[in-house]
């Protein structure tokens, strides 16, 4: 930008293709962006910056599906959008209310969020447990006897700095945590 910048500040030695070379942007783009320089606009902003999203419901959407899913307290997310596609936006006799509201079908993920945002629970949604996490593998209690359970495992590394990768395998006995798996004497 500061090469740009000193071009449109008056500087005959710096050309567009210069500043193209040095930065990768084209010499189009560049002139584009040398074009919201002078109107004093930021020339790396996308032009659709704050702008709403052409596809996103609006407040009377919104406000619709509130209303119908009023009767359907305990629906999940997959069946609510079935109701609302089926019941809505397939059926004739809601022709009207499809073309006054613009309904259209909506993604699985529309009804995720729509879910969060009004914060409505999806009875299918697992609930975490109270004070903390749910555990992903639960622990099992060790075996009951030295030798009766051995762990064996092998992990390729570059053990011997620069040598490449070799496998360094153990045994770990499960019910001792020692490294002599099944080993009777000490």
């Amino acid at each position: 930008m500061g090469m740009l910048r000193e071009k449109l500040g008056g500087d005959p030695s710096i050309t567009y293709a210069d500043i193209s070379s040095a930065t990768g942007y084209s010499e189009r783009h560049l002139k584009r962006m040398a074009g919201r320089i002078r109107e004093g606009a930021d020339p790396a902003a996308h032009g659709n910056a704050g702008s709403r999203p052409a596809n996103a419901a609006s407040e009377a959407e919104v406000r619709y599906l509130r209303e119908l899913k009023r009767p359907y307290p305990n629906v999940t997310i997959a069946h609510f959008r079935d109701i609302y596609h089926e019941d809505v936006v397939h059926n004739p006799r809601r022709a009207y209310d499809v073309e006054r509201l613009g309904l259209t079908e909506r993604s699985a993920s529309f009804f995720r969020d729509l879910f969060a945002r009004e914060g409505w629970r999806s009875p299918a949604q697992r609930r975490p447990s109270p004070g903390r996490p749910r555990e992903e593998h639960p622990t099992r209690p060790p075996a009951p006897c030295r030798g009766m359970l051995c762990q064996l495992d092998a992990t390729p590394d570059d053990w011997l700095a620069g040598l490449g990768a070799h496998a360094m395998h153990s045994a770990v006995d499960d019910a001792t945590g020692g490294g002599r798996c099944g080993s009777t004497t000490s």
